[in-house]
């Protein structure tokens, strides 16, 4: 979040959600050919330990791979909007099976609502740094976004939460 807050100060909105989505969304596209190239190894070591392991492990193992089995682009939307942190994404959802053409526009289209708020967030922190000390004004979208935010993130562990309950 702290490159997401500094690219909003520095370049503003727009600018800095355009830097930031183009920078992040190639991190996760060389990211899920490392974690394919590299991480098959370890992931096979994982799904072993799993199965050896508790059953509920197991068990959850296997609702995580029917879930990207049955809807891949929404299972990776859903992480993506999901509090679980991007670098984890990056790496499980490919060792997960989850189809490059799949992953790559799910990460782009899920990473756009918390990134926004966050490059938007850095813009109005310089906004009101410059008013504060008699250099602008703030204004009352910062507040109009702001709730809509906190409502929207609200609407998405709804989501999360039924399709993690969802047990078709």
């Amino acid at each position: 979040a702290a490159f997401e807050l500094a690219a909003g100060a520095v370049f503003g909105f727009l600018p800095g959600v355009l830097a930031v989505a183009i920078t992040k969304g190639a991190a996760a596209a060389v990211t899920f050919f490392l974690a394919r190239r590299f991480g098959v190894d370890a992931a096979g070591t994982l799904q072993r330990a799993l199965r050896a392991g508790p059953a509920n492990l197991d068990s959850w193992s296997a609702r995580l791979r029917r879930g990207v089995q049955g809807n891949a682009f929404r299972f990776c939307l859903l992480a993506r909007l999901s509090p679980i942190p991007s670098w984890v994404n990056n790496y499980a959802l490919p060792l997960a099976d989850v189809p490059f053409e799949t992953f790559l526009p799910a990460t782009l289209l899920g990473m756009l609502p918390p990134l926004t708020a966050n490059v938007y967030s850095g813009a109005c922190a310089l906004s009101l740094a410059s008013a504060l000390t008699g250099g602008g004004t703030v204004d009352g979208g910062s507040l109009v976004l702001g709730a809509l935010s906190a409502l929207s993130g609200a609407a998405i562990l709804q989501q999360m939460a039924s399709f993690a309950l969802d047990d078709d």
